[in-house]
């Protein structure tokens, strides 16, 4: 972990699904606050669930580096030839894509990084998340927010987002470039427990009305529903006193 803390804070790419690059001075924030690792019994099991974290977030920034790699020299072979046809120059050959990573089981990179999060079991989330340096943090707080806008693991985004908010709350409100992350979190976790709260409102609504279908085809009325729940709990009294 203190490694991967000091490749973070030599300056490291740190990139996410909205395609920003925090780079040195996420970084310098995480090296000088250091890791802040809140007091908490640490587990064999927590602790291979923060590794899993960081290493997905590894994978999927270097996946994500090599993709942008990739189209910076698709756009300079179409500019080669577009040059090439007006007779100023020979064109570029055609960059190949590179071969996808074996260790991301042909997901893209925001859902790999959601699938290594969502397998770690609940009781060891909030404990692997106080394992993760401010870097690794900040990174998983902007995949956070690809995952809020696509509306994936709504419940678990906004858990894992409230931890890691209220954990490195001071480094994040003193480091500049986390602010286009804050302030698109503030505005999807707004916007998503908003949603899954009229989703859940039209459920309730639904039950309901069905509730009420089938009271009318059975003949039967709220008083009735009433009457026949309190003559079972009065028969239950009846029948603990007896016993008693």
């Amino acid at each position: 972990q203190q490694h991967r803390a000091a490749k973070t804070g030599a300056g490291q790419m740190v990139l996410g699904p909205e395609g920003a690059a925090f780079g040195a001075a996420a970084a310098a924030a995480g090296a000088e606050d250091g890791s802040v690792v809140a007091a908490g019994r640490r587990t064999i099991e927590s602790v291979s669930a923060a590794d899993t974290i960081m290493d997905a977030l590894d994978v999927a920034a270097h996946e994500q580096e090599s993709e942008q790699e990739y189209q910076a020299a698709v756009r300079a072979a179409q500019q080669s030839a577009a040059a090439a046809a007006t007779g100023k120059k020979a064109a570029a050959a055609v960059p190949k894509r590179p071969p996808s990573n074996p260790l991301m089981l042909g997901l893209s990179a925001d859902a790999y990084v959601l699938r290594s999060v969502s397998s770690v079991r609940a009781n060891d989330l909030e404990q692997a998340l106080l394992l993760l340096p401010f870097g690794d943090a900040l990174r998983l707080l902007q995949w956070i927010c690809g995952w809020l806008r696509q509306g994936s693991q709504v419940e678990l985004s906004c858990r894992v987002a409230t931890l890691l908010l209220r954990l490195h709350h001071a480094q994040l409100i003193s480091t500049p470039s986390a602010r286009q992350t804050l302030v698109g979190l503030h505005k999807r976790m707004r916007a998503a427990v908003q949603g899954q709260k009229d989703m859940l409102g039209f459920n309730i609504a639904a039950l309901k009305y069905l509730q009420r279908s089938a009271k009318e085809t059975a003949g039967v009325d709220d008083a009735d529903v009433v009457q026949a729940a309190r003559k079972a709990l009065l028969a239950d009294g009846v029948t603990g006193v007896l016993l008693g």
